[in-house]
């Protein structure tokens, strides 16, 4: 069985890996492709190939997860990949409402179930977009982050 948990990771966070521990932990055995993409609707901090990168290397301790880059609609993605579902993380209201439409749209268009992993109460405040925020603002955001991609950020800020 393979699935997806697809998302920009612009950039990645420690609350993204929680979700992947997470999912190897109700399914040890399966195949999780992470899928990185580029969202038209968002200025990205990193380029695509940056992201790819960090990505890489914050699911280095999973073994049975891959990194791909992802065009287009998740849906048509993962039915390329024949993928038995996909993944996402849900840390609040806003959240829920969002995926839960997406994923009626996933199922639409390719039949692939959505099956949703909520954030651990400690993560529920972590997001992309706050690092981003935070970072642009001189402020530190490293704890959001994997220790292996915390001196992007430091580099990013210093452009």
């Amino acid at each position: 069985m393979t699935a997806i948990f697809s998302g920009s990771f612009d950039p990645v966070t420690i609350g993204h890996i929680d979700i992947i521990r997470r999912f190897f932990e109700i399914w040890p055995q399966e195949r999780l492709i992470v899928a990185v993409s580029e969202n038209p609707g968002k200025s990205g901090f990193f380029l695509i190939e940056q992201r790819l990168e960090q990505v890489a290397r914050a699911v280095k301790e999973f073994p049975r997860a891959t990194v791909e880059r992802a065009q287009g609609l998740i849906a048509q993605f993962a039915k390329t990949h024949n993928a038995s579902f996909i993944i996402r993380g849900i840390r609040d209201d806003a959240d829920a409402h969002m995926e839960l439409a997406h994923a009626r749209h996933n199922r639409i268009l390719s039949g692939i179930e959505t099956v949703f992993i909520p954030s651990s109460p400690e993560h529920s405040i972590v997001s992309s977009t706050a690092v981003r925020n935070i970072a642009v603002a001189g402020g530190d955001a490293s704890w959001m982050l994997p220790e292996c991609v915390r001196c992007d950020i430091v580099l990013s800020k210093q452009r």
